[in-house]
């Protein structure tokens, strides 16, 4: 079971131990590469929450194609008393491994508009957030945010555990006109992504190397700080303090 004193390290060795031996990660991930063969180019959406005995441990699988790219994920779903955090499987172990609160979630449904239907929301959050740019981080390296088509995503950084943690959402409608214009500049950022993504092999035809260099792209991607866009500091600061 993973507990608030495990590290990224820790957590991410038990996520893996269950992707691999797990008969029901293995049977749902042949069942969508399976259908993403059928439907290359199409949108495929897979979401199946279960109970590992051994870890004693709740988990969501969301496997998601759109436009023929891929987005299987694996999290953790864990209760640490206040609320729940979901845990992401990180494919780096290097790498932190991102957690998301349940608050985050709730002011999602809330702010997208889309009904609070745990876990199917996660898969369609994953799939509307799936590009992101960071444009803001703090000068400690704690707090930071992201930004994508739809919203910002204002996270906190756990060094001592290594966990990134997406605290709560806001939706670009709660921006005022000045913030609106700070975040254009990000927006050729995250269709030269798409783009890119859009040459992706279909993830039935894809290698090991594949995936690796994919992972590499996303977190080069994602850290790659748009300093041009300095108003989008006051974007977080405000919202932190009122949200978080």
């Amino acid at each position: 079971m993973i507990t608030p004193n495990m590290n990224k390290f820790e957590i991410n060795a038990q996520m893996w131990k269950v992707a691999d031996e797990s008969p029901v990660v293995n049977s749902c991930v042949a069942k969508f590469k399976k259908e993403c063969r059928h439907l290359p180019k199409g949108r495929v959406v897979m979401t199946r929450r279960f109970y590992d005995k051994a870890s004693h441990q709740a988990y969501i699988l969301c496997l998601a194609q759109d436009k023929g790219v891929a987005c299987p994920l694996m999290l953790a779903e864990v209760d640490h008393g206040k609320q729940k955090w979901y845990y992401v499987l990180s494919e780096d172990p290097y790498d932190t491994t991102s957690a998301f609160s349940a608050h985050f979630f709730k002011r999602y449904s809330e702010r997208s508009g889309k009904p609070y239907n745990m876990p199917s929301l996660i898969n369609y959050y994953m799939m509307e957030n799936r590009d992101v740019v960071k444009i803001y981080e703090s000068e400690d390296g704690i707090e930071y945010a992201y930004a994508s088509r739809t919203g910002i995503q204002l996270c906190r950084l756990d060094k001592e555990r290594g966990i990134s943690k997406f605290c709560t959402y806001v939706s670009l409608d709660m921006l005022g006109d000045t913030q609106k214009l700070a975040l254009e500049a990000i927006l050729g950022d995250i269709e030269e992504i798409e783009n890119i993504r859009g040459n992706y092999k279909p993830i039935y035809k894809q290698t090991d190397q594949d995936v690796y260099d994919g992972i590499k792209s996303n977190i080069e991607w994602a850290n790659a700080t748009d300093y041009a866009s300095q108003i989008a500091c006051e974007i977080y600061k405000q919202y932190y303090e009122d949200e978080i």
